[in-house]
């Protein structure tokens, strides 16, 4: 089992990427085919969220994903390094089946802190 970690500076660089388009590991990532998701509670992606992100609850994943093709790139992200649900989400996706699976474990914080965008 393979999931990506990324420290901020690369997560920073790679989420941009994925969100823009880019040609990632040698996959062509588009919005076509990369997810970015919050895993947060409705209250905290309502509040504050990656610009162009979906909302799918960490006890929900299971059910709201069952559908999704398994090829699609998904990254997952919570609040901060503090919070384990982007790590926690990661290791579900992939056992349900998901082959390409990140986690941006710095969160909407550092993405914040960064003067990306928001919304």
């Amino acid at each position: 089992m393979k999931i990506c970690f990324y420290g901020t500076r690369v997560a920073l660089i790679c989420g941009l990427m994925v969100l823009q388009g880019c040609k990632w590991w040698g996959t062509n990532a588009t919005a076509s085919n990369v997810l970015v998701i919050n895993v947060l509670d409705q209250g905290s992606y309502e509040d504050c969220h990656i610009k162009g992100s979906i909302h799918v609850p960490f006890a929900e994943l299971q059910q709201k994903t069952a559908m999704w093709p398994k090829n699609k790139i998904i990254v997952v992200y919570c609040a901060n390094y503090m919070c384990t649900a982007s790590a926690m989400a990661a290791v579900k996706l992939r056992s349900y089946g998901f082959e390409k699976v990140y986690a941006y474990e710095a969160g909407a914080a550092a993405w914040y802190q960064a003067g990306l965008p928001l919304e």
